[in-house]
């Protein structure tokens, strides 16, 4: 999905994949059930010509495409996979796949050194990431993105002076409002409700103190653990000072 006006869209691989999995995997490519006309020795071409023409054609409606391959080294490669088998928190990222796609390396980098220079123009430029250390790469990227928005300088929308004096109106209808009372303040629902709240958090904070100083435990460990009951969120009886 294209990002809104004004926002910013991530796409993870998106229809790159069909000029570089698909490409070290010829398999896949007779699985999409193409006219076998359509499968010749331009095929690669062909898709880098549509990728750039859809590419442009974001740009020209104002969208500015910005394309990063990080690169990561074989040896760095193989040293994340391994953390991946070591690590009880990273097993879960781990695919058996990883393995074999790893063996064919020079098959991928071949097909990623095609795509940047059949894919790279000036309206969607490639930006190519060292990658081993992830602090540099998130560094780079931040800085190139943040080099587009300081080109493109995104403003505000602008009122109109139909709207204006419309905001106008209304701020003057708001000063005009009537502000209540103390009394009327203190005696609205809502604020009963928060001064039951903040006496029944007192006392809780009370009873903290007096465990923790018979347990000798710091009291912030046990305001982790202690919650309000629900019961204190409710709306106050009528009654009191406020009936």
């Amino acid at each position: 999905m294209l990002p809104r006006r004004g926002h910013i869209g991530i796409f993870n691989r998106s229809y790159y994949e069909e000029v570089l999995v698909v490409r070290v995997h010829p398999e896949f490519l007779a699985r999409q059930g193409l006219p076998p006309k359509l499968v010749t020795k331009d095929i690669w071409q062909e898709r880098y010509e549509d990728i750039n023409a859809f590419e442009l054609h974001l740009a020209r409606n104002g969208i500015a495409p910005l394309k990063f391959f990080l690169h990561v080294s074989r040896e760095e490669q193989r040293k994340r996979l391994l953390e991946r088998l070591d690590d009880p928190a990273k097993q879960w990222k781990f695919n058996a796949a990883d393995v074999g796609e790893s063996k064919l390396w020079d098959q991928y980098m071949s097909a990623f050194e095609e795509l940047v220079r059949g894919t790279a123009t000036e309206a969607a430029p490639w930006y190519v990431v060292p990658a081993d250390h992830k602090w540099f790469s998130r560094l780079v990227v931040a800085a190139a993105i943040v080099e587009r928005l300081e080109a493109i300088d995104p403003k505000f929308p602008k009122l109109d002076e139909a709207e204006q004096r419309d905001i106008a109106a209304l701020r003057a209808a708001l000063e005009r409002r009537v502000k209540p009372s103390t009394r009327e303040r203190l005696c609205s629902p809502m604020m009963s409700s928060t001064i039951q709240v903040l006496v029944l958090l007192l006392a809780v904070v009370a009873a903290v103190a007096v465990v923790a100083n018979r347990l000798k435990v710091p009291p912030s460990i046990l305001l982790v653990l202690t919650g309000v009951p629900d019961r204190a969120r409710s709306r106050p009886a009528d009654g009191g000072a406020c009936s």
